[in-house]
């Protein structure tokens, strides 16, 4: 399919230019929101967020980072390049959920025997 603002060639499926992020789809037609075996697509955007809120947030902008990266991969129709920018996000907002978890618990425990001392 080629670019009505460039003339660049993107993939059939592509919704939006690969070269100036122009719309190639008519505008009435919607995001697809199934990948591949018609299982729905996940770019962990609104955990990343909420682990950079509440968790760890070293680790949770990451997370959001890739996933706004796969989010875009996805809508360009780059679904093997959103799919592995999706199991990045994944993995920061794990690892982050997993650091504040057990930064909140030794916090606990900590505080137990200070005031186990008094």
């Amino acid at each position: 399919m080629n670019c009505p603002r460039c003339n660049e060639i993107n993939n059939e499926n592509a919704l939006y230019c690969s070269r100036c992020g122009g719309r190639l789809a008519p505008y009435e037609q919607t995001t697809p929101s199934v990948v591949g075996d018609g299982a729905e697509f996940n770019d962990h955007l609104v955990g990343s967020i909420l682990a950079t809120l509440f968790c760890c947030w070293p680790l949770g902008v990451p997370a959001i980072v890739f996933a706004a990266i796969a989010k875009s991969k996805y809508e360009t129709g780059d679904i093997p390049g959103a799919q592995k920018a999706a199991g990045t996000a994944d993995g920061f907002l794990w690892a982050s959920f997993l650091l504040g978890l057990l930064t909140t618990v030794i916090s606990i425990i900590v505080i137990l025997i200070i005031a186990a001392d008094f």
